[in-house]
């Protein structure tokens, strides 16, 4: 069955780039009040994703592990900081 997706419109001052993570933070926020069980997995897979770069940083010496662990380490930080900023965003939406 589809539902309908709501659109979401925005101005977009001067090329301004800040605006476009805000307004895709609010379709995660949007995504995730829609579908707590499936925004809750992906989130969990993220932080299993974390832990399996960190366990591979301290089992590895390889020089290239070690970089694609801290790569991927680092994607983990900023995924959190974006999930941080939409369930502030979810918890002001109405049931």
């Amino acid at each position: 069955m589809c539902v309908p997706v709501e659109r979401i419109e925005v101005s977009y001052p001067n090329n301004c780039k800040w605006v476009d993570i805000m307004n895709l933070t609010l379709r995660y926020a949007i995504f995730r009040h829609k579908n707590k069980m499936m925004g809750r997995c992906f989130e969990f897979l993220m932080v299993a994703l974390a832990m399996t770069a960190c366990a591979a940083m301290l089992i590895s010496s390889n020089v290239n592990v070690l970089l694609s662990a801290l790569g991927t380490i680092f994607f983990c930080i900023v995924s959190f900081w974006f999930f941080n900023r939409a369930e502030k965003m979810r918890r002001t939406m109405a049931d």
